[in-house]
């Protein structure tokens, strides 16, 4: 059976290096500033230029 995980984990002490899309300790927190991939933050800033909201 597969261990069901809180999708919010205000206890987690998993790092930036650390996370993991599956089988990570997550915090729940969006951490713009302390980022894993400098890829995925330069692909966010791209689809947010490119909608009507900022």
């Amino acid at each position: 059976m597969i261990e069901r995980k809180k999708i919010y984990n205000p206890n987690s002490d998993e790092t930036t290096s650390d996370r993991k899309v599956v089988g990570g300790d997550p915090t729940g927190i969006f951490e713009l500033n302390d980022i894993k991939y400098q890829w995925a933050y330069n692909l966010w800033e791209v689809m947010l230029n490119n909608t009507w909201f900022k």
